[in-house]
């Protein structure tokens, strides 16, 4: 039968081997990305029909910028006053409902990569003041372990 000290060190190890686990998953961005994997994702980009866009050059120049490190991206949000209606949705289903469905998947696909939200503002933000000045309705800051994770 254990002692009471070695089943206090045995939980003391457990919960360290847990939280080290933790924290490599949370941690973990595997370096930055090589030449191969952006030349992976350009070539996923042109075949979605991106081609001629600035998309690829935009995403091409943030792939090369990477560092490995974590960052943080902003999401401004606006509702359409007519939502996208992806198949399956009525016509008048609620705007915000049809983005927590479209996002589920997304959200569920960013948890898994250790990408979360960290904050958010609802209501009129502006945060560039000048004449003109788009007025966004939500703000999300969003935590990503890496670029690699986010493309």
């Amino acid at each position: 039968m254990m002692s009471y000290r070695s089943r206090a060190w045995t939980l003391w190890l457990f919960l360290g081997a847990v939280f080290a686990g933790f924290l490599g998953w949370y941690d973990y961005s595997g370096g930055p990305l090589t030449s191969e994997e952006i030349a992976v994702y350009e070539s996923r980009l042109l075949a979605q029909g991106l081609a001629g866009t600035q998309v690829p050059e935009a995403v091409r120049a943030f792939a090369e910028g990477d560092d490995g490190g974590e960052f943080f991206m902003v999401n401004l949000e606006n509702a359409r006053p007519e939502p996208l209606l992806p198949e399956g949705f009525p016509r008048d289903a609620d705007p915000r409902e049809v983005e927590r469905e479209y996002s589920r998947p997304t959200l569920l696909l960013l948890l898994r990569r250790a990408c979360h939200p960290v904050a958010g503002l609802t209501g009129r933000v502006n945060f560039i003041d000048y004449q003109g000045a788009p007025v966004w309705e939500r703000l999300r800051l969003v935590r990503c372990r890496s670029r690699r994770d986010f493309l």
